[in-house]
């Protein structure tokens, strides 16, 4: 505010006029003071027309939520889960059209592998007459990782290591065939060597040591059975074996290893060979055409050797294989009798695959 000349006058109204005015200039001073300064605590507001930053001293406008993210206290991260290890198994199954060769083939087995694999099976299994299509073959494969394979100074190579991989890749651990609601399991072992085989039982029992079927077989005319009727004496008398239908001349095999006992006719087994084997088996051969050369009473012979030919001598109404099993004497169904088997090897892993097949089994 600018000063205004005030008059002054002499005397006693001067003195008053002088007083007055001093009064009003000093209560429009304090009243600019009051209006300037801001009250205690409080501050006053600025207005700006620059963006809002650190330094204003209003308050700030309104935030996004990527900045309210960002201010906000950062929250712990959570620990990393620890993930579950990779099972060291992998399970394929695959389903029969043509045979068993052909299907597990399709899902990487070898074909030298199949054939192991057959050969394991068909003491249980007529491949044949028992496995239809349709059929469900389970197979469980380990990973090939770590192999033994080593060159000379105890380190695989790396061509080594590769077919050892496509070798494994190619191997199952365990093999199931599904039969309706049987199944049959066979489980790779291996020896002090190394050398892969399998068996058809949890144990390290090699193969029976005898196999179930004789002979290649068209069908089965005539079942195990206490009683049956006989088509030549028509007498009600017990089947003490099995009839297997073939053409005449096909050949006939040793199901183990053994002495022939007989061999020549005798009554209404027409051409017959008996043999024994171990652990009080013995089996009959009946109706044959004719004997193998060399064959005689008292000779031995191994698993799988030829002995005779399918005929129909004796009481026979058509060619066939009359075929007996007996245990201690009795005689026993020879498409169900427990199989012999050889003593089991014993492997310095012998406990380990115990207990590897009873996991194995309960994977399928």
């Amino acid at each position: 505010m600018s000063l205004l000349a005030i008059p002054v006058r002499r005397g006693r109204a001067g003195r008053v006029i002088v007083v007055c005015a001093l009064s009003s200039l000093y209560t429009a001073l304090m009243l600019s003071h009051h209006r300037a300064t801001p009250l205690p605590g409080a501050e006053a507001p600025t207005f700006s027309s620059r963006p809002h930053d650190a330094d204003s001293a209003g308050p700030p406008p309104p935030s996004s939520p990527a900045s309210r993210q960002s201010q906000s206290p950062a929250r712990p991260t959570p620990e990393a889960q620890p993930q579950p290890e990779a099972s060291p198994y992998r399970l394929a199954s695959v389903t029969v059209e043509q045979n068993f060769i052909s299907a597990v083939q399709r899902v990487g087995v070898s074909a030298a592998v199949a054939s192991m694999l057959v050969s394991a099976f068909e003491h249980e299994i007529d491949f044949r007459r028992d496995l239809k299509r349709g059929n469900a073959v389970k197979l469980i494969f380990g990973n090939p990782d770590g192999t033994d394979d080593a060159r000379d100074d105890g380190k695989p190579t790396d061509a080594q290591r590769a077919d050892a991989k496509r070798d494994e890749a190619s191997l199952p651990l365990a093999v199931r065939i599904e039969l309706g609601e049987r199944a049959h399991d066979v489980f790779l072992v291996r020896d002090d060597k190394g050398t892969a085989s399998y068996r058809t039982k949890r144990t390290t029992a090699p193969e029976p040591a005898m196999a179930r079927y004789p002979v290649s077989y068209r069908r089965i005319s005539s079942h195990f059975a206490p009683r049956r009727l006989n088509p030549v004496t028509l007498q009600w008398r017990p089947h003490e074996g099995v009839d297997f239908a073939a053409p005449a001349g096909t050949p006939v095999y040793a199901t183990a290893d053994g002495k022939v006992s007989f061999a020549g006719r005798q009554g209404g087994y027409g051409n017959v060979v008996k043999l024994g084997h171990r652990r009080s088996y013995s089996t009959t051969y009946a109706h044959l055409s004719g004997f193998a050369a060399g064959l005689r009473a008292g000779g031995t012979v191994r698993r799988g050797e030829l002995i005779g030919y399918v005929g129909s001598t004796g009481w026979s109404t058509a060619p066939h294989l009359h075929y007996e099993v007996r245990v201690n004497g009795v005689p026993r169904d020879p498409l169900s009798v427990e199989l012999p088997r050889a003593e089991p090897v014993r492997t310095a892993q012998h406990e380990q695959f115990e207990e590897q097949t009873i996991k194995l089994a309960a994977l399928f």
